[in-house]
């Protein structure tokens, strides 16, 4: 059975094509390569034609003239209309493709057989020349061309017939013929199984990217905004793989970062005392603060109730003013929010602000979960101070709309000229010292409202304008 598959295989190459979109693209293909060998066979065929009558026809005055000149010039025309359909096939694609091909090919061949009668001394072997070259321009399959020939030979068996020549040289000049086509017309059956091979591999390659993209945006989707634009411009500008860009993106590496800590006041209590106040209060708005970090080219990773960011542009400065500028807007969108809720419903937050040299990166390792955070000295002081300013000694001292900060966050903002009014806090003179700090004797505190956030997006404008401005 699997002998007579591979025989009808042979015989008819596109039955091993079974994708109907591979069928149509060999399709297309087959039709692009015969448009551009009628294009090239067909005119060089009338400038043989015509160039056999003048230079041979003539000279050899071959009678009659009439004969040999309609001859010449019949099958010059019709070469002519068959270019001329390949030419324009698209404005006629109710007619068969290889339809007028046959047909010139069948009356090339025909006719060349007529020539042994008009002219004997004409080798009738051109005959099945004609065959097996008309066979091969047309692009038969093994099937095709063997029906091709037989039938251009029954139809001249005839003329054969009128001749001095011996039935059985015809007959096995007409075999050999058949045997000869074969071994060409073999050559597409191999081109499909290329064409087959090339396809497959294209296909898997195909598959591959899809594959890769899938798991691109499926990672990019538990990866900070602005984590997934550093991956996709180390695979557009490096010509990484999204295996060798995580790598470079998340290696952890040394910088002067400003981090944010917000945490809820009272987290524990609300949520045991309101059934609804996680999912009506708490994760609606951490997720608005999350993507207000994001706006700001921060990186959020939410910890329970707590959600802390960092800012890590190669510039503290511009770290500095993003990290305020999402405090404040993390801050006023909370006040929104509360004004439409009761009081077991509302939001108590307190965000604080630190910066300082700071690992940051993936420390989750290479063979476990990814988890990117920052590590470092303004990590852990944020940590430290948190629990001073929720501690009794500061928790009616320190309004809930405002923004604590480090020495040396307030510091920086100072040398960029901002209208913000600081709120000094000494630890020390009410006896506390800070864990691990016990050096720190001071932080601060400013009223997060409007005017101080319009005036630090100005502020962040005329920035990237004199980065622009130094870049160039």
């Amino acid at each position: 059975m699997k002998s007579l598959e591979k025989f009808l295989i042979f015989l008819f190459p596109t039955w091993m094509i079974i994708n109907p979109n591979h069928l149509k693209k060999y399709n297309d293909q087959e039709v692009g390569i015969l448009r551009t060998i009628m294009s090239f066979v067909m005119p060089a065929s009338i400038v043989v034609y015509i160039g056999h009558y003048f230079f041979l026809d003539l000279p050899m005055n071959l009678q009659p003239r009439d004969l040999w000149f309609n001859y010449r010039f019949g099958i010059s025309g019709l070469c002519l209309v068959t270019f001329l359909f390949y030419r324009f096939h698209k404005f006629l694609p109710f007619i068969p493709l290889k339809l007028p091909g046959i047909i010139t090919g069948f009356t090339i061949c025909y006719f060349q057989t007529k020539t042994i009668i008009w002219y004997p001394e004409v080798p009738y072997l051109y005959s099945f020349l004609f065959m097996v070259i008309t066979s091969f321009c047309l692009r038969l399959s093994s099937f095709q061309a063997v029906l091709y020939i037989s039938s251009i030979y029954a139809l001249s068996w005839p003329i054969f017939a009128q001749t001095d020549l011996q039935p059985h040289m015809v007959h096995s000049a007409f075999f050999v013929t058949v045997l000869f086509s074969l071994i060409l017309s073999s050559l597409k059956y191999f081109q499909t199984k290329i064409f087959l091979a090339n396809e497959t591999i294209v296909d898997q390659q195909r598959k591959n990217i899809e594959q890769n993209l899938e798991f691109t945006q499926t990672l990019k989707s538990f990866l900070p905004r602005k984590i997934s634009k550093r991956l996709d411009a180390k695979v557009a500008n490096q010509n990484l793989s999204i295996h060798q860009a995580v790598d470079e993106v998340l290696r952890p590496r040394s910088i002067r970062i400003a981090c944010l800590s917000c945490d809820i006041r009272g987290y524990t209590k609300a949520s045991k005392e309101n059934r609804n106040y996680i999912k009506d209060s708490v994760i609606p708005l951490t997720q608005k603060e999350s993507t207000i970090v994001e706006e700001n080219d921060g990186i959020p990773r939410k910890i329970g109730d707590l959600l802390f960011c960092y800012f890590d542009s190669q510039d503290l400065i511009k770290n500095i003013i993003s990290s305020n500028i999402a405090a404040i807007s993390i801050a006023i969108h909370e006040a929104k929010a509360n004004k439409s809720k009761n009081d077991d419903g509302k939001i108590r937050k307190q965000i604080l602000i630190a910066a300082g040299e700071a690992y940051v990166g993936n420390i989750g390792g290479v063979n476990s979960a990814i988890e990117i955070t920052a590590m470092g000295t303004p990590v852990n002081f944020l940590s430290r101070l948190e629990s001073v300013v929720k501690s009794d000694d500061y928790i009616n001292e320190i309004p809930r709309d405002h923004i604590i900060i480090s020495k040396e966050v307030k510091l920086l903002l100072e040398t960029l000229s901002t209208k913000i009014n600081f709120n000094k806090h000494s630890p020390h003179s009410k006896n506390i010292f800070i864990k691990d700090f016990p050096e720190v004797n001071e932080f601060y505190s400013y009223q997060a409202d409007e005017h101080i956030l319009k005036d630090l997006n100005n502020l962040m404008g005329a920035y990237y304008k004199h980065s622009t401005r130094i870049a160039a």
